[in-house]
């Protein structure tokens, strides 16, 4: 239930993807993305500022560059760091973004990697461990494909 509007920030327009992830002791932690990758972490305290999910007040705590059009988001540990990294689909370069996470609610710049050719735009995206290697794969759900 969100009881405070969760609202773009001023240089951005549209919400197009939200995940809830367990970042550094918190509960949850919810994700926002369009350009740029707005990080919201729960407080156990209330928050003036921030939306209220789930009876958590969030707070903003970074925003991050990822690739044009970003449709969706998601995050695991990617790297068995036992700290969350972040996967974006961007829809209109083709690509997905990893951000790495630091562990303390922050992450490195984004690595892009192609989806294949320009047309194929990733809609959204999975990840599991696919193969069974004991390592997580990033599937994405492109347009056309």
């Amino acid at each position: 239930m969100i009881s405070t509007p969760l609202a773009p920030r001023n240089t951005e327009s549209l919400i197009f993807s939200l995940c809830c992830v367990a970042f550094a002791g918190a509960a949850i932690s919810g994700i926002v993305i369009l350009s740029l990758i707005s990080v919201y972490l729960a407080n156990k305290g209330s928050s003036l500022n921030g939306p209220i999910i789930c009876g958590l007040s969030f707070t903003s705590m970074a925003s991050q560059r990822v690739g044009n059009g970003p449709s969706y988001i998601s995050g695991a540990d990617l790297n068995n760091d036992h700290k969350i990294d972040l996967v974006t689909a961007n829809y209109d370069d083709s690509t997905i973004s990893v951000l790495l996470g630091n562990g303390d609610n922050t992450f490195q710049n984004q690595v892009k990697y192609s989806t294949g050719t320009t047309n194929d735009n990733p809609n959204a995206l999975y990840i599991a461990d696919v193969n069974k290697d004991g390592n997580l794969d990033v599937v994405t759900a492109n347009s056309g494909t």
